[in-house]
């Protein structure tokens, strides 16, 4: 019976990580086509997403399935960084008040 409500503990939990990922593909958007306000809605979200699921992967960890959530994380970081790269001279050249 516990390995049965473990199973499905961890079946929700891995769905919900998934679910909690970032809904963006921030490395392949537009930030040219953007204004001041929509780039910085697009690393807002990026950030609040990321801490649920750094939060929710320390729970997925304690049920053995930390490694789905860390190689999740480690996409996640590297699209991150890569529209980080993008993002900061278009965030110069539009004169917004805000940096990445």
């Amino acid at each position: 019976m516990k390995k049965i409500i473990l199973s499905l503990v961890l079946a929700s939990s891995t769905l919900t990580g998934c679910s909690m990922m970032p809904k963006s593909d921030i490395a392949n958007t537009d930030f040219t086509k953007m204004d001041c306000e929509q780039i910085k809605a697009v690393f807002d979200e990026y950030d609040s997403t990321m801490e649920m699921v750094n939060t929710g992967g320390s729970l997925l960890s304690a049920f053995g399935a930390g490694a789905v959530t860390s190689s999740a994380t480690t996409v996640a970081e590297s699209a991150h960084q890569q529209a980080l790269l993008i993002a900061r001279p278009i965030v110069k050249i539009k004169h917004c008040n805000f940096t990445i």
